[in-house]
């Protein structure tokens, strides 16, 4: 996803029934000046997740990607990632780089999840854009729409 610029203070990118090929986490890395940003630790975050099986945890530390899904997202046919990022000034130079989620998603196991969850890139460079991927497998489907906030 690109045109991620200063038109707008703050960027909304709403994710709707994504779903992968097969059981894998889904992931984010920005790109700063068109590069993709994947050093070590460079993306620290934060995350609380429900599950409806009662198996609800947290965790914070520092990764090369932020991981949307904190676990798999399941590839049955009624299994699917559903969430809102938002992107705090992502043309901002002075400070490092907010970004929030709001999510649910059906996992490999059936589970809902509910999860919050925060990145801060650790750069003070410009976001221009942003990448979805998985750790395994391909996006059979998905609706991602980005919203510009002033």
């Amino acid at each position: 996803t690109s045109n991620i610029d200063s038109t707008y203070k703050n960027y909304l990118i709403k994710l709707t029934d994504v779903h992968p090929s097969t059981d894998a986490e889904l992931r984010f890395r920005v790109f700063h000046g068109g590069s993709i940003v994947d050093g070590s630790n460079t993306y620290l975050y934060a995350w609380t997740r429900y599950r409806s099986d009662n198996d609800s945890s947290n965790d914070a530390g520092g990764n090369n990607h932020f991981d949307l899904s904190v676990d798999n997202v399941g590839s049955a046919n009624h299994e699917a990632f559903n969430g809102e990022i938002i992107l705090y000034n992502p043309s901002g130079t002075t400070h490092y780089k907010a970004i929030q989620l709001t999510a649910t998603n059906i996992d490999g196991l059936s589970a809902t999840n509910h999860i919050t969850a925060s990145t801060t890139v650790v750069s003070t460079n410009a976001i221009d854009g942003v990448r979805f991927y998985l750790s395994s497998g391909t996006i059979d489907s998905a609706v991602i729409k980005l919203y510009g906030v002033s």
